[in-house]
């Protein structure tokens, strides 16, 4: 990029402003609104105009003049054609205008690139008041600065800001995409909901393994239970209970005390093999299915104290 910079050409600059017909060019203006003043051109004649040939290339130049109110319609004509000149108009009217503002830019214009132009400025009539002013404070251009060139030189600003090529970007997309662990996220997923399925299979048949273990011992502790539950001399199905010689029949010796215990034994108790006596439980429950008349022995005497037993 090129660096420019602005030359001004005052309106007093005969050298370079070629002035035609009527012009009042020792006027000045005094803003008083903002504190300038400065030197002003002016003409209020149909036929005035000033030609302006760019001393130096230029790609832009500004046209500053004051508006009027009462009347102030401009024409440019850029690089005219002397056989078909083409005019632009420029409104220059501002109703509010007490003559204490300063100049503005009323016309701008830029070129592709750096070149010599000639401008032609004219007034004309305003036939919104039947008259025109023109004013004339400066022409500003804009071309190349020599200097800046030099120490900031186009060359110097394409090595530092570099438009990559196509090969170049092309090869960093590939890389940014391949940088990217795709494999190694997909298979630590898969390999996590593996892990996961593993643990509840595991799970699942250990648990299947203790119900089969703990249901034969549930079994058999319910069987041994309801073995021994059941009253001796019962018989499935009938509901009823059978005393047999072998169920009922019991020695009542196993059910004396010992003579070492149970003191002296009265003669007239016998030994009787026939003697059939159930538990006092049965005998109370069931003694209308007994096989026989039982037989009871008499009550055991109390063991006697150790001191009052007989010597042998």
């Amino acid at each position: 990029m090129v660096s420019a910079k602005n030359l001004t050409y005052d309106d007093r600059d005969t050298d370079h402003l070629r002035y035609a017909g009527f012009w009042f060019n020792t006027g000045s203006y005094n803003a008083s609104s903002v504190g300038q003043t400065g030197t002003l051109s002016s003409t209020e004649d149909f036929n005035a105009n000033v030609t302006f040939t760019f001393p130096e290339p230029a790609n832009a130049f500004y046209y500053f003049g004051i508006p009027r109110c009462c009347g102030g319609l401009y024409a440019i004509c850029i690089d005219c054609d002397p056989n078909a000149p083409i005019f632009i108009d420029i409104d220059a009217v501002n109703r509010t205008d007490d003559g204490k503002n300063p100049p503005v830019a009323l016309f701008t214009k830029t070129f592709d690139d750096f070149g010599i132009h000639e401008i032609i400025l004219k007034n004309q009539n305003d036939s919104r008041f039947g008259k025109s002013q023109l004013t004339i404070d400066r022409f500003v251009l804009q071309v190349e600065d020599p200097d800046a060139v030099s120490s900031f030189s186009p060359s110097s600003v394409i090595a530092t800001v570099a438009i990559p090529s196509e090969s170049a970007s092309t090869k960093a997309l590939d890389s940014s995409s391949s940088s990217t662990p795709v494999g190694p996220i997909v298979g630590g997923i898969v390999g996590g909901i593996a892990f996961v399925a593993l643990l509840a299979v595991v799970f699942l048949c250990r648990r299947r393994r203790h119900r089969n273990l703990a249901a034969p011992q549930t079994e058999r502790a319910f069987t041994s239970s309801a073995s021994f539950s059941q009253p001796r001399g019962y018989t499935k199905g009938t509901g009823t209970l059978v005393a047999s010689p072998t169920d009922t029949a019991v020695s009542h010796t196993s059910r004396l005390p010992s003579r070492d215990h149970a003191g002296p034994v009265h003669a007239d108790v016998e030994d009787d093999d026939d003697a059939v006596t159930l538990p006092p439980e049965y005998d109370q429950v069931f003694r209308g299915h007994t096989a026989g008349p039982s037989r009871t022995l008499p009550p055991v005497p109390p063991i006697p104290p150790p001191h009052l037993r007989h010597k042998s």
